[in-house]
């Protein structure tokens, strides 16, 4: 990770979504599933999906790889 602290990041980042991994509509959109991917869970929230995100960037489960300075 970058310079920046994980509690940093964590705190900066949100869950938007993938169409590509819906089989339902969603705030990521229409769904657009791919023939190769793991439809998500529709009974997950977006919500609890972005806490699991930070928490997992605060324990530094995390790609090397960054993206604007976000581990992907």
């Amino acid at each position: 990770m970058s310079s920046e602290s994980a509690e940093s990041v964590a705190s900066k980042v949100r869950y938007v979504g993938s169409a590509e991994h819906k089989d339902y509509p969603s705030a990521a959109g229409p769904p657009a599933l791919r023939s190769d991917a793991t439809p998500c869970d529709p009974d997950i929230s977006f919500t609890d999906i972005g806490a699991a995100l930070a928490e997992g960037i605060r324990r530094g489960c995390v790609s090397a790889a960054t993206e604007q300075d976000i581990p992907k």
